[in-house]
Order: C-alpha cells, then sequence, then structure tokens
C-alpha cells in the first residue's frame, strides 16, 4: 500500500474517531441533547392521543429551543412511545385497563436502556447520556438477544416505531391506570414524569409526578369549601350532597373528579388531604349510579337540595330536564353543581336554551385565549393539547434554570425542581405548587338569560372565593337555598309536635319556677338576710371620719323632709361595714316588731342594687333602737349642693351639663324603683336626693312606708302632689312624677323650696292654698331657659309633670328618654354620662392648664432671668449664687486688682445752683454712660456714692495681670466721654472728672443680710481715693504700681511724670499721668489751667451763673479765657531736677 493511501486511511481514521469523542460531547463544545420520551395511548377516541398531541409537543420543542435554550449549547429532543389496549379497542374509550401496557411499556424502557453491544451513547449529555451493557469475554450480551429486545419493543409499541433511549423526563401518559403503573415502577427508570391527565388520587402525591392540568384533589379542596363558604350569595354552610354519577366510567376524565370526592367522603387519605369529615359526612353523602335511581331518590327519600354532577352542558342540561315532574315547590330548592372543567361551551351566546340550566352552576376553567398556535391545532376544543404544550415549556423551564445554576443531573431527584415554581405557559404564568400539581383559577358560572354569568372566582393556590359584582340568582331572595330539603307536609308536622313540646316544657318550667320562688322567699325570710349584727359595725377611724361630709341633721328628719327630728330618730350615726362606709338611720319600730309584709319588703329592699338608688344593707339594733343600715354619700343631700353657692358655683361647675346630668339620674333611679317590687316613692324631695362622691345622684329614704310616721303638713308637703295632700301619707307613681317636677325647679332656680317670684307667702300658706283646692305652681320662666341646650322641651315636659290630672302626667320611662335626648342635644349627638361629660371637660381643662403652665413658666423663667439679671447687676454673679444656695458668702483675698475712683470737680457747686431733680438726672444721665463704657472692658463697677464712681478689675473673678491694663483702658475711655458731655439744664457747662487708679491686694466680700454689699477692704483702696483726690480734673492719676504692671505688659499705654506727692498714710510718692495709649485715637479733653483743682470753685461758681443768666447754649472757654497750650504742664507743677531725672529712669 502506498503512503497516500496510508495517510488517507490515517485521516479517515482520526475523523472517525474525532466524530465519535465530539458525539459523546467530552469537548463541550458540541451542542448537548436531552431528551425526553413521551409515552401516550394511540386512538382515536382520547383527545390525548398520540396522533393529537405530538404536533403541538414538536411545536414546543421548537420553542423551548429557540427561546429558552438560546445561547445554552443545549437542545431538546423527543421520543415518543405510544400503547393501546387491543383487548378493549372496541370500546368508545380504550383508556381502561391499560396498566398492563403501561407496565410492559415500562420493562421495554429498561431493555432499551442496557441493549446488547459495546457501550453506546444514547444522549449527548455526559451526566447521563453513557449507559452500557455487560459483557461477557466472548463479547455477547450477558442478557438477552437483539431478536428479543425487538420482538419485545415491537409488541408492545403496536407500531409505534422503537426507541432505544431513556432521556431526562418522561411526559404522558394521561390514562390514570397507565399513569399509576408508570410511577410504581420509578425505580426501573429512575426519572421524573410530567403528565397533562392522570387526575386520580392514586397518583396524588406522588415524589416524582408534576401535573399540567387541574387534578382531582383539587376540585375536591374547591367543592369542600364551597360547601362551607358563606357571603352575600350563600348564607348557608352546606353539609349534605347527592352525587350522580350515571355514564361516569373509570375512562372519563369525571371519573376521578367524582370519586377523589367520595373516597375523601368515606375515609380519611393522609394528613396532607383536605378532609371532608365533619362537613360532608359518609351519611350526608348519598351517591347514585343511574338516572332511574336518581330521579326516584328526589321524588321519595331526598336528603339534600344539593346534587353534584359531572357531565357536559348537553347532558346536565338533559338530566336536569328529566326531572319536570317534581313540584315546583321542590326544583326551587334544588341546586345543581355540574362538572366541566373542559367544556368550552360556557363563554357564547346562546340563543334556544332551557330554564332548567338556570338552576345549575357550572364549574369550569377560564376562557381559552385564541392565538396562532390554537389555529393551527383547534386549541379552542381540547385542553389536553395545551397541556402537554405547557408540558414542554415546563420542562425546558427546569432545564434552563438547573443549566445556569450548574446543579441539573438526569434523575428522579430532579423532580424537586418541578415543584413551587412558576413560568411563562402557551397562554398565562403557570404555577405548580409544592405537591407539583398546577395551581389555576376555576369559574362557577350560572345562565342569566341567553349568556352563562360568573358568580364565583376560586383560587386553587388561596383557596378563596372571589365572588362577582352585581350578581343575580334565579334563587328566592337572590341567595342559594339551605342544603336541607323543607317539606310542607313534614314541617308542619314538625311545627305542632316543637309547639306542644315547648308548651309543655313552658308550663313545667313556669310551675317550678314559682314553686322555687316561694320557696326562696320563705328560705330567705327564714334566714332573715337583712339582719346585721351590730358587731359587724365598725367605728370609723379619725382620718376616715374627717374626709367624710356629715349630714346635717338639724335639717333633716327621718322622711327626709325638714324639721325637727322626732323621739324615735335621736341621731344619724356613720359606721364602717364590710369595708365601706356606711350611715344608720334611726327607724320608728323595733326589729322584733316586724311583720311579715315587712319582712318581705325588708327583703325586697336587700335585693335592690342600682347606681341611682342608695344601697340598703339591711337593719341592726343597739340598746332597743333599731336602724337602717344604708350606703352612705359623702356629698350629703342635693338641697345641700343647691345652695352652696361657694362650693358649686353657678356658671362652673353648677352649669347646665351638670343639672341636667342631675335630673337624669333622679329620673333613672325612678324608673327602676318604679319597675322594681317597690313600685313607688311616696316621699321624694331634694333632702331625700343625695350625692356621692363621683357627683352621681342616689335615691334614698323609700319603701318601709309602714315604719315612719306621718308628719304634719309642713315644708315636706311642698313636695306632695295636690290629690295626695289631704291623705297625709298617701303615696303614688303620678305623684312621685310631680314631686319630681317639683325637685327639678329646685335645680334650674336653686331657691327655696316652691319659690314663687315675687310672692311672699310662707310655706304653711302655699300648704294650706293648695288642700284648698287652688291650683298654684312654683315659677317656671321659659324664657329664662330657652337658650340653653334642650331648655325649652325641659320646660315643658316639668310643666308636664305638674299636671292637675295624674293620669295626665308622663311616667318616668317617657321621662327619662326626653332627659337622654336632652343629654344628647347638650353633648351634640353623643349619650354620654355627666361623669364622662365632666372627665372629658376636665381633660380639656387640664390642657388648657398645661398650655397655661407652660406659658406661666415661660414667665416665671423670665422673670427669674430678669431677677438675676438685676441681682448681677448689684452683686457678681458668684456672689449672688452662693447667697441663693448658701445664705452667705466668705471673704476672700485678691493679691492683684487695679482700683478706680473718680468724682466730678465742682459736684457740690453744681448741687447748690440746681433742683435735686436735676442733679438725679445729671447723675443718671452720666453713669449711664459710664456703664456702657464699662461693660465692654473686664470690670467690675463697685458702687457709686454720689458724684463718685468706683470701678476695679481682677475680682471678683481673676484675669491674671490685666486688671491695670482693663482699668486704665476704661480710664481714658471715660475721660474721652467727658470731653464731649454737657449738662441739660446747664448747656455749654463743662463737667471736670478726676479720676484716681491704684494697683496690689485686697479683700472683698460680702457685709451684712440686709441689703447686702459686695465691699472691698485694704491699703490699695484708701491709696486708689487718694490718687483721685489728690488728681486734677480730665486727669487719670496713676499710681507706681499700675504704672509697673502696665510697663511688664508691655501695653503700650503712655504716661507723664507728675513728680513726687505726698498721700496721707503713705508719705512722699512718685506718680503720673496716664496720657494715651499706643492704638488709641478718641479725643481727650483739655485740662483747664490754674494752679490747682480746688482754686476752680470762684470761676466756676461764675461760670453757672452766667449760663443760668443767659439761658444758651454756648460753650464756655477756660477760666482764664485762653486755650491750654504746652506750657499749662509747667503751670500744673514745680519739681526739681533730681525728680525728674529719677522719673526718667523709672519710665
Amino acid at each position: 500500500m502506498g503512503a497516500a493511501a496510508l495517510a488517507t486511511l490515517a485521516w479517515v481514521t482520526l475523523g472517525w474517531v474525532m466524530l465519535e469523542w465530539m458525539h459523546a460531547g467530552v469537548d463541550g463544545r458540541t451542542p448537548a441533547v436531552y431528551t425526553m420520551n413521551v409515552i401516550l395511548i394511540v386512538d382515536n377516541n382520547t383527545a390525548w392521543s398520540m396522533n393529537t398531541v405530538r404536533p403541538a409537543i414538536e411545536l414546543a420543542m421548537d420553542d423551548v429551543n429557540t427561546k429558552l435554550l438560546a445561547g445554552t449549547g443545549v437542545r431538546l429532543n423527543a421520543t415518543f412511545d405510544c400503547y393501546s389496549s387491543e383487548w378493549l379497542e372496541s370500546k368508545a374509550s380504550s383508556c381502561e385497563d391499560t396498566d398492563c401496557e403501561a407496565r410492559e411499556l415500562v420493562k421495554a424502557l429498561k431493555v432499551r436502556r442496557t441493549p446488547r453491544g459495546p457501550t453506546r451513547t444514547h444522549s449527548a449529555a455526559a451526566s447521563h447520556g453513557r449507559v452500557t451493557v455487560p459483557m461477557h469475554a466472548s463479547g455477547e450480551a450477558a442478557s438477552i438477544t437483539a431478536r428479543q429486545e425487538a420482538e419485545m419493543v415491537q409488541d408492545i409499541s403496536h407500531g409505534c416505531p422503537a426507541n432505544d433511549q431513556l432521556g431526562c423526563v418522561i411526559v404522558g401518559p394521561s390514562c390514570q391506570y397507565s399513569s399509576y403503573s408508570l410511577l410504581r415502577s420509578q425505580s426501573v427508570f429512575n426519572r421524573p414524569v410530567i403528565a397533562a391527565g392522570s387526575f386520580g388520587l392514586s397518583t396524588t402525591y406522588s415524589a416524582i409526578l408534576s401535573r399540567t392540568l387541574v387534578p382531582a384533589i383539587k376540585i375536591s379542596t374547591m367543592l369542600t369549601r364551597l360547601w362551607a363558604h358563606t357571603d352575600a350569595r350563600k348564607q348557608f354552610t352546606w353539609r349534605t350532597a347527592i352525587v350522580f354519577t350515571e355514564g361516569n366510567n373509570d375512562a372519563n376524565v369525571c371519573f376521578w373528579y367524582l370519586q377523589a370526592l367520595l373516597e375523601n367522603v368515606q375515609g380519611p387519605l393522609g394528613q396532607n388531604f383536605m378532609s371532608l369529615r365533619g362537613l360532608l359526612g359518609k351519611d350526608h353523602v348519598l351517591a347514585l349510579d343511574t338516572f332511574a335511581r336518581f330521579n326516584t331518590t328526589l321524588s321519595r327519600t331526598r336528603h339534600s337540595n344539593v346534587i353534584i354532577m359531572c357531565a357536559s352542558l348537553t347532558r346536565a342540561e338533559e338530566v336536569i330536564k328529566g326531572l319536570g315532574h317534581l313540584s315546583p315547590d321542590t326544583r326551587e330548592q334544588l341546586v345543581f353543581v355540574v362538572i366541566d372543567l373542559f367544556g368550552l361551551d360556557y363563554y357564547k351566546t346562546y340563543e334556544n336554551h332551557s330554564s332548567a340550566l338556570e338552576r345549575a352552576l357550572i364549574v369550569t376553567l377560564p376562557e381559552r385565549q385564541a392565538t396562532a398556535f390554537g389555529d393551527k391545532f383547534n386549541l379552542t376544543s381540547n385542553h389536553f393539547v395545551v397541556g402537554y404544550y405547557d408540558s414542554v415549556l415546563l420542562y425546558g423551564s427546569v432545564l434552563r434554570r438547573g443549566l445556569q445554576q450548574g446543579s441539573y443531573s438526569c434523575n428522579s431527584a430532579d423532580a424537586r425542581s418541578f415543584r413551587n415554581l412558576h413560568f411563562q405557559g402557551l397562554e398565562e404564568d403557570i404555577y405548580i405548587d409544592e405537591n407539583g400539581d398546577r395551581d389555576t383559577n376555576i369559574k362557577i358560572l350560572n345562565l342569566r338569560g341567553n349568556k352563562f354569568e360568573e358568580v364565583w372566582d376560586y383560587s386553587t393556590g388561596l383557596g378563596t372565593f372571589l365572588l362577582a359584582e352585581n350578581v343575580t340568582l334565579p334563587w328566592l331572595g337572590n341567595q342559594l337555598p339551605d342544603d336541607t330539603p323543607n317539606s310542607p307536609k313534614m314541617m308542619e308536622v314538625v311545627k305542632i309536635a316543637l309547639v306542644a313540646v315547648c308548651s309543655l316544657l313552658f308550663l313545667l318550667f313556669l310551675g317550678f319556677i314559682i314553686m322555687w320562688r316561694k320557696y326562696a322567699v320563705e328560705k330567705q325570710l327564714s334566714r332573715q338576710r337583712w339582719v346585721i349584727p351590730w358587731s359587724e359595725l365598725q367605728t370609723l377611724p379619725d382620718d376616715e371620719a374627717h374626709l367624710t361630709f356629715e349630714v346635717r341633721i338639724e335639717k333633716l328628719s327621718v322622711d327626709g323632709s325638714h324639721g325637727p327630728v322626732p323621739p324615735c330618730a335621736p341621731c344619724f350615726l356613720k359606721r364602717k361595714y364590710d369595708n365601706k362606709v356606711v350611715a344608720l338611720k334611726p327607724l320608728c319600730l323595733a326589729e322584733k316588731d316586724f311583720s311579715r309584709p315587712q319582712k318581705l319588703e325588708l327583703n325586697n329592699l336587700v335585693a335592690l342594687d342600682f347606681e341611682n338608688l342608695v344601697k340598703f344593707y339591711g337593719t341592726t339594733t343597739d340598746v332597743g333602737a333599731t336602724y337602717a343600715v344604708v350606703e352612705f354619700c359623702s356629698r350629703a343631700a342635693l338641697r345641700d349642693i343647691l345652695d352652696d353657692d361657694v362650693a358649686y358655683p353657678e356658671e362652673t361647675l353648677m352649669d347646665w351639663d351638670f343639672k341636667v346630668s342631675l335630673m337624669q339620674d333622679i329620673a333613672k333611679g325612678m324608673a327602676y324603683l318604679h319597675s322594681s317590687k317597690i313600685t313607688v316613692h311616696g316621699r321624694l324631695k331634694s333632702t331625700n336626693c343625695v350625692v356621692d362622691g363621683r357627683m352621681v345622684v342616689k335615691i334614698t329614704d323609700f319603701g318601709l312606708p309602714s315604719t315612719v310616721h306621718a308628719l304634719p303638713p309642713g315644708t315636706s308637703g311642698l313636695w306632695t302632689a295636690p290629690e295626695l295632700l289631704p291623705l297625709r301619707a298617701g303615696a303614688s307613681q303620678r305623684g312621685d312624677v310631680y314631686s319630681f317636677g317639683i325637685v327639678l325647679q329646685e335645680i334650674l332656680y336653686r331657691r327655696q323650696v316652691f319659690y314663687i317670684k315675687g310672692n311672699s307667702l310662707t310655706d304653711k300658706d302655699i300648704v294650706e292654698q293648695l288642700l284648698s283646692g287652688k291650683v298654684m305652681r312654683p315659677t317656671l320662666d321659659m324664657n329664662d331657659f330657652i337658650h340653653k341646650g334642650g331648655g325649652e322641651e325641659l320646660c315643658a315636659m316639668i310643666t308636664d309633670c305638674w299636671e292637675e290630672v295624674p293620669d295626665k302626667r308622663p311616667d318616668f320611662r317617657k321621662i327619662e328618654g326626653i332627659l337622654r335626648r336632652i343629654s344628647m342635644c347638650i353633648h351634640k349627638g353623643k349619650a354620654e354620662s355627666y361623669v364622662d361629660s365632666l372627665i372629658r371637660r376636665l381633660e380639656q381643662y387640664s390642657k388648657n392648664l398645661e398650655r397655661l403652665v407652660e406659658e406661666r413658666t415661660e414667665l416665671y423663667k423670665r422673670e427669674r432671668d430678669r431677677a438675676d439679671h438685676l441681682n448681677y447687676q448689684l452683686l457678681p454673679k458668684t456672689v449672688v449664687q452662693a447667697l441663693k444656695s448658701v445664705g452667705s458668702v466668705q471673704p476672700e483675698l485678691f493679691e492683684e486688682v487695679t482700683i478706680y475712683f473718680s468724682d466730678i470737680v465742682g459736684f457740690t457747686t453744681i448741687c447748690k445752683h440746681c433742683e435735686p431733680m436735676e442733679v438725679v438726672c445729671l447723675l443718671n444721665d452720666l453713669y449711664k454712660e459710664f456703664d456702657s463704657i464699662v461693660d465692654s472692658h473686664d470690670v467690675y463697677k463697685v458702687e457709686t456714692i454720689g458724684d463718685a464712681y468706683m470701678l476695679v478689675s481682677g475680682l471678683p473673678k481673676r484675669n491674671g495681670c490685666h486688671h491695670a491694663m482693663e482699668i486704665a483702658n476704661v480710664a481714658l475711655d471715660i475721660l474721652s466721654f467727658m470731653g464731649s458731655f454737657h449738662i441739660q439744664h446747664l448747656p455749654g457747662l463743662p463737667v471736670w472728672v478726676r479720676i484716681g487708679i491704684h494697683s496690689g491686694k485686697c479683700a472683698a466680700g460680702v457685709v451684712g443680710n440686709k441689703m447686702p454689699r459686695y465691699c472691698l477692704f485694704g491699703d490699695t483702696v484708701n491709696t486708689a481715693s487718694r490718687m483721685e483726690s489728690t488728681g486734677y480734673p480730665y486727669r487719670i492719676h496713676v499710681s507706681q504700681s499700675t504704672v509697673d504692671t502696665l510697663n511688664a505688659q508691655q501695653s503700650g499705654h503712655q504716661f507723664t511724670c507728675r513728680g513726687i506727692i505726698e498721700l496721707k498714710g503713705r508719705g512722699l510718692e512718685v506718680t503720673y499721668w496716664l496720657v494715651g495709649r499706643k492704638g488709641f485715637f478718641k479725643k481727650l479733653p483739655e485740662p483747664p489751667k490754674a494752679a490747682s483743682a480746688h482754686g476752680l470753685r470762684e470761676e466756676f461758681e461764675r461760670m453757672i451763673v452766667d449760663v443760668k443768666r443767659r439761658g444758651v447754649g454756648e460753650r464756655l472757654s477756660p477760666p482764664d479765657g485762653g486755650a491750654a497750650g504746652s506750657d499749662v504742664e509747667t503751670e500744673y507743677w514745680q519739681i526739681d531736677s533730681r525728680v525728674c531725672l529719677q522719673c526718667e529712669t523709672r519710665l
């Protein structure tokens, strides 16, 4: 063989090897192929036949490859395996009993998974594509031969082309039996399964199955929740049902939906399934498999109004029409729940329809959306085509996600990736739940007119029903009926029996109550529960006794009337009983003398318990005296409150709202009393109405009329109704209404009882006129209250209470309603008690107080700051704070200070020629300017005495060596200011100031407690004063110590040596004049020419007289008439050359 031939053979061999290697996907650049095994039945009857859905699957694969897997280096492929049941081929549906075929097909898949021969690649993906068959040493297969495999495959596939690949996922089958067999053999192929079908419960919760059409369990759950659901169109919770299963064999989808419901009723299906037990019990569901039995049941022994059936629209209409023999009442009660999920005839208009369908609720899927896909494959008539299209999209989405995450493997463990996800389906977003089942919306429709209208929209994911708007239902009241049938004859019998039984039970119960009450009364009388041993009544502690108000017993008799206390009521006591303060009111009858009617009345009084009635606890006896133990009210009687204008002022606490509240409390108490066994009060008056600590009015002194002596007509008769006055001791409910009207007039006017404006009749005269038959009523002017809220209605009600004819008077229930209406008018429609109103007003008052407190606090702070500021003007801040906190100030020694003194030359002469007020104005104008100058320096003003002005620096706040500089600067500023200062009442007259400064140490402290002053002590103070007194006008006299301090600081101050002078107490001292400072440009006044400062007095007096005579504002010339020159200084002092040399040396 030539070299060329060998080279060609080598290249061919190498190409074949590279092709095989690339086919195996070793280098990763060749697109990997992921294969789906599509396993479906093949026939001409089922909607999920291979012939029907295969084009959709192939189109879906193209969609996945071009969209989902674009750019991933992966493509999706499919093999199609089909099967059929020849044994049942003659039947209308060939899905029954295909579990054998499916099982054999699974075995065939296992066989094709391990083919005979050398190792081959069945899928391009390296992770799942290499499958090998064990080989003997001879090279033959270890299991079966190729002929056996081909025969087996050909036998199972029934003419479908045999495939030798096991892909990564199995799509199908839809038949329940086939799916069940396939899932039981999952250990053989170890792959996820996606099906558009497999609806039954036997395949529910499979770990590897995902379903893209609604399974039976979700329909069962939906029905369960529909039975329990209530809203505006379904007010009853249903608990029964009749299931019509005619024609629903196991090849029909309806079979699995109804079977899930029935199996769930008959027994629990595991904790993950929503059980219907307790709602649809086993005995509450009647399953009928033929129309004859169904018809008979509805005619004779119907136990439910709700019929569940799974059928097409046509069949449902036939069944409902077939029940035309039922009575109209029965048909009105029936509700047909028709399950037709995959029917597509419910979203169009019907021209010819039967009214029978109006009694049906149609359970179906939402309307399909028309697409180009639907036009090609007749989408609008087949949900399974779309379901398998979505199945391929589901796998494509999971595959893409797994490849992106790098975690995809081709086995059943990947079934977890098919849970809890959503992806874009053909028509909408699809959600797969945690069990691998599709969640969707289910529509419940009802036929109205010629169109099916939506009633509810049920979400299988949320488990909720959304009621459509403006729903109109054909049943009575626009409501779905109850599930329990109503038989007129049976109901009539039941009603009669029920009435008879209830009547008998009522009579027995009434007799038992009468006997029991009689027994209870006798038992209570025998127990004498109103008797309270005296030992149980404790004396009040002193602190509690003083915290309660004493009732003015001198004004209150036993029956509550004003007048003398009868002998049988010597005193009014307070005690403590059961940790409550009680009042002991004397009774005019001994306890041993109580008759049976009185005991019954005492028993009734003990039983009374109402917030507007004083609680009666019982009776007690001590040393022969019998007392009634009643609740104690701390604010005494209503009459006392009305008389107390100080504690209860008219326009504040005792306002209109409060008065109406008092009236309401009395009306409530009387209404309750009249409806009780006491029935009547008989002694109602303002003194028998007491007020507790919560400002609630309580009525007292009711009951036990035989224990109270009738008193002669007096003030008590003013409250008594005219028709009862002659009877003296009579009582009636209408009489209580009259007494109530009198009390209300007292509350309104706060005057004496039976107040008549402009009338001077005594109480006795009024009672006598009433006894004589004269119609007389207290003053009630509507104009006084018409401006109040409800005032006009209140006056009209009081007038009705005073009606001369008792029957025309209103009762207390009506009165209570009127007062409640007036109270709501006052409170602007809110029903609240006075306490509530008081609390509300107190809250508002509290807010106002808080605001007022804030304002006053702010004012206080401002005044405090002003006071502090004033104190700080009088005393140093540290001294003020010490006096505030301790009350005293410790003296303190300051080592380095500089003191300033100044006074006005000729001040006594000025005072001689001026009025006192003019002198005050002069000093005020002068020292205000001095103070403003001082504020800009670190200087403390010590005091002013007359024309003397004293400053200090270095205390009370130490400032190191700066004290002399601060005082020198102040002195220059003051002297500059004095050159331009004029006296208002002596214009043109100069004011000569004389200034002295000295530095040293001194002590400071506050002397005395009254009008404390901060005083300075020490020789430094005296020397500074001497420096001022020995100085000259318009001159700043400075000591040697001050000059040394300023020079040490290099402050730039300029001096001229005055020479040696004698200072009292110090001897001869060299002093200086402060004449300026570097950078100081203010003009200083020129000193006057004179031999001495004191020699200017006569000339100064002459100038004042001249100014006053002329009355003009001319500025006068200096005393000698000339201007000050450079030789003036020579005229001021005569010093020898020795002293000048000494001064120059020091300077």
